[in-house]
């Protein structure tokens, strides 16, 4: 999951891999980063998002190494563009 995220793979192949393997949005890489934390940062589809949050929502509260919320790294986002 986390390499499709990295990469930016298409939607309709990010959303089948969700579905067919959801447990995969609790697994952390070496930087203690969900899918979550690595595909706000990669500008894809708030339907994605959407499916990651309605699987897994305790993600929204899941700090990566560096103490970043997801939604803290979306906020960064945000104020750079």
């Amino acid at each position: 999951m986390h390499v499709a995220c990295n990469f930016g793979a298409p939607k309709t192949l990010t959303l089948t891999m969700i579905n067919l393997y959801p447990s995969a949005l609790q697994e952390t890489d070496e930087k203690g980063r969900l899918p979550i934390h690595i595909i706000l940062s990669a500008h894809v589809s708030l339907d994605v998002i959407q499916e990651m949050l309605k699987l897994y929502p305790e993600s929204a509260t899941v700090s990566d190494n560096n103490g970043m919320l997801p939604v803290r790294i979306t906020s960064t986002i945000i104020c750079h563009l």
